[in-house]
């Protein structure tokens, strides 16, 4: 099978875990569940290699939270199930190489570790390290919660009722000069 190397190690992507179930497996079924819908999702997948002998099946497990990368701000939900029948399919042992977790799990993974790691905030006015604020020069403060996420907005709760996605969040950064009232609502991008 195809692999995608990630940090020296071989992964399979669950496209073509899903390629290779439904070769060695035609009389075979693919099911997903969604078990949880919040601010986050789960999914169950149930994989069965013969309709058949239905007694014989394999699940996987997954859970997203809305807006935890920037993939998850706009697909969770189908990142989920990706997850969910790429581990169930694991179970099946189809794509395990070296690791049981799929291509897909271990970049999704890495990003959340990336955007988890504890970001200190700017506490110094004159810190060489600090964010800066194009707008007036001053320090950007870390504006995000005790899990270093966005937090969310006043209205949050009365904007998902109404259906809406635009302001349920706080900017990540706010300007330290409160006069200036700049905000940076994404994670900068560091290029090397």
């Amino acid at each position: 099978m195809k692999t995608v190397d990630i940090k020296g190690k071989p992964y399979v992507m669950v496209k073509d875990k899903v390629s290779e179930f439904h070769r060695l497996y035609p009389n075979g079924s693919i099911r997903t569940e969604l078990i949880e819908m919040t601010d986050r999702f789960i999914v169950k997948a149930i994989v069965i290699p013969d309709i058949d002998q239905g007694s014989r099946y394999f699940t996987g497990h997954a859970e997203e939270v809305i807006g935890s990368t920037q993939i998850n701000k706009t697909s969770a939900l189908e990142n989920c199930e990706t997850s969910a029948i790429g581990r169930c399919l694991s179970c099946l042992n189809i794509g395990i190489i070296d690791s049981f977790a799929s291509a897909d799990e271990v970049a999704n993974a890495l990003i959340k570790q990336e955007k988890e790691a504890p970001i200190k905030q700017n506490t110094s006015k004159s810190s060489e390290n600090a964010l800066k604020c194009e707008k007036c020069g001053s320090d950007m403060n870390d504006n995000k919660d005790e899990y270093n996420q966005p937090k969310k907005s006043t209205n949050y709760d009365k904007l998902v009722k109404e259906g809406k996605t635009r302001g349920l969040y706080q900017p990540v950064y706010k300007c330290s000069n409160e006069s200036c009232k700049n905000s940076i609502w994404e994670e900068p991008i560091e290029i090397i």
